[in-house]
């Protein structure tokens, strides 16, 4: 009998809440829940270590870029589209919950 989805899969109102949340051992519909649930826009600020193609099929996203970004709460994904600058060394913006990276452990966000 498979397990139900666990009540962290509810609307998370902070970033940390939501970190929080992915931090369990989750399976994927868990995470696939959390996802769902978690559509408001959260605030990110921090460094920019990392910058790579996004490799997306989607309108818009194709030559877009994945930053990995290091937060007061650990690091984190964004995802931004090809026309906006890639040479981005700080992030402040506005964000939505796009997916969990679960090869590296870190959510996906992308620009608002």
């Amino acid at each position: 009998m498979p397990r139900p989805i666990t009540a962290v899969a509810a609307t998370q109102s902070t970033l940390q809440g939501l970190l929080e949340a992915f931090s369990q051992n989750l399976r994927g519909d868990e995470i696939q829940a959390i996802v769902d649930a978690n559509t408001d826009t959260f605030h990110v600020s921090g460094t920019v270590n990392g910058n790579k193609a996004t490799l997306l099929g989607e309108a818009g996203w194709r030559n877009g870029r994945t930053l990995t970004v290091t937060t007061d709460l650990g690091e984190i994904d964004v995802q931004i589209p090809g026309e906006l600058t890639t040479d981005l060394k700080h992030v402040d913006h506005q964000v939505n919950l796009h997916g969990w990276n679960r090869g590296l452990s870190r959510a996906v966000f992308r620009l608002a």
